[in-house]
């Protein structure tokens, strides 16, 4: 059974402006962003959805897109 109360990257940004992105680069760089900190300093529209905005993000470091992205109610690394 599908668990629909957590985030998934079809949905809109408006359903989870309290969710976190949880981000590694291939540069070993690790980074949890919250989801409505991010759409107010870049203005992003609520109805852009998740796999839009993962699509977008770049490493500040090195450039490289992330190895893996994931949209989660919880800051922590270790909570999914």
């Amino acid at each position: 059974m599908a668990d629909y109360s957590r985030p998934q990257p079809v949905d809109p940004l408006s359903y989870r402006m309290d969710a976190f992105l949880r981000i590694r680069c291939v540069c070993y760089r690790s980074l949890i962003l919250s989801l409505g900190d991010l759409a107010r300093k870049h203005r992003l529209p609520r109805n852009i959805r998740m796999y839009e905005i993962i699509k977008r993000l770049r490493c500040s470091q090195c450039g490289a897109r992330p190895t893996d992205v994931d949209v989660s109610r919880y800051a922590s690394w270790h909570s999914r």
